[in-house]
């Protein structure tokens, strides 16, 4: 429903938001650095970090808004390499708080699009906050 009569788009709202990131993800990139304070060796870094909010997006099995969103974003984030040290997850927190901030509709995706990636970066930083 959300892609019918429109090929050109992602078959639904997450694989849109994966679709565009993917696609802008130098730019995206190159503004999370110089935005966050991150040197440019760190870029490497925050590509990880696009690409496991991507992978989250096409192929995560759980809603970002829910605790298994939540382990699964854990789990991903891990796997990336990104959860080794506080500074690792720092920069997760970091790029993940600025992107949220960023997008903005219609310029980079369609509401609902911006919502599923919004909702994915949320997950995704608060999957790497200090529990209580």
């Amino acid at each position: 429903a959300f892609a019918e009569g429109r090929e050109w788009v992602g078959r639904t709202a997450a694989a849109e938001a994966a679709r565009q990131l993917w696609r802008g993800r130098e730019r995206v990139r190159d503004d999370a650095v110089r935005r966050c304070g991150l040197k440019q060796q760190q870029a490497q870094d925050v590509e990880r970090v696009l690409r496991a909010v991507t992978l989250l997006l096409v192929d995560g099995e759980h809603a970002a808004t829910s605790a298994a969103g939540r382990e699964e974003a854990m789990a991903v984030l891990q796997g990336a390499g990104l959860l080794e040290s506080d500074g690792e997850r720092e920069l997760v927190s970091s790029v993940c708080s600025h992107l949220g901030g960023r997008i903005c509709c219609p310029r980079d995706l369609g509401v609902l699009a911006a919502s599923a990636l919004r909702a994915q970066l949320a997950c995704c930083y608060f999957a790497v906050q200090p529990q209580p």
